[in-house]
């Protein structure tokens, strides 16, 4: 159910920074009657208060987002950031006067550059609170060829703490297998012969609206196999 509100985003829309307090009665049947026909719809017949709940929760989210309320908590982008946080904190190569966390964001230009503008507007003056530190956060979006010196994870200027991949499709997918290959090869010629050079790898899938249920479960499962 929770994946047939998010396939039907479009429904939602209009409510996303409408004012407080202006989702009516009449709203609420107007989307029951959109979904009504749908079988994950049905298959909560006997469970409505359940199936009320979700939805209500649902709206609740579009129109407040918290992190807590989120449909993919735990798994949702901010908690991400701070599982790459405590990654960075318990490095024991870490230097404790840094205060900065490096993330690399790799995936397709659109998608890598919706997440950083996602990240950066959520996070006020691009800073992130964690089990009482302040780290400045810098992202490095990748994509291009990363075989090529301009692309690599590791630059003179730019030593990331964290990784993480996006895709929506199978054309995004199949670049991030191609890249993780690509750096993964060159990573064992070196000398200290560690995957992606120990970097912690996070991979996130940004489902389409219009995506159909059979390609999302396909999407979902070669994203887990990478």
């Amino acid at each position: 159910f929770q994946e047939l509100l998010l396939e039907k985003a479009d429904i939602f829309y209009q409510f996303r920074s409408s004012p407080a307090g202006t989702v009516t009665h009449d709203d609420i049947l107007d989307i029951t009657e959109a979904l009504s026909e749908d079988g994950r719809y049905k298959a909560l017949d006997r469970l409505e208060a359940d199936r009320k709940l979700l939805l209500f929760q649902h709206l609740g989210f579009i129109h407040c987002p918290l992190r807590e309320h989120c449909p993919a908590y735990p798994d949702c982008t901010d908690s991400m950031v701070e599982h790459l946080v405590s990654r960075r904190a318990r490095n024991s190569s870490w230097e404790g006067d840094s205060n900065t966390l490096n993330i690399i964001l790799l995936g397709c230009e659109d998608l890598s550059g919706i997440l950083s503008s996602q990240l950066y507007s959520t996070l006020p003056n691009s800073q992130l609170q964690h089990n009482g530190h302040l780290f400045n956060l810098e992202l490095r979006r990748i994509s291009g060829d990363v075989a090529q010196p301009g692309n690599a994870f590791k630059t003179q200027n730019f030593d990331p703490q964290g990784c993480i991949c996006i895709y929506s499709d199978s054309s995004s997918l199949e670049y991030l297998r191609s890249s993780l290959e690509k750096a993964l090869l060159s990573n064992l010629e070196q000398e200290d012969r560690l995957p992606f050079q120990g970097l912690p790898m996070l991979i996130l899938f940004q489902v389409p609206y219009n995506i159909s249920s059979q390609e999302l479960i396909v999407l979902q499962a070669e994203g887990q196999n990478l």
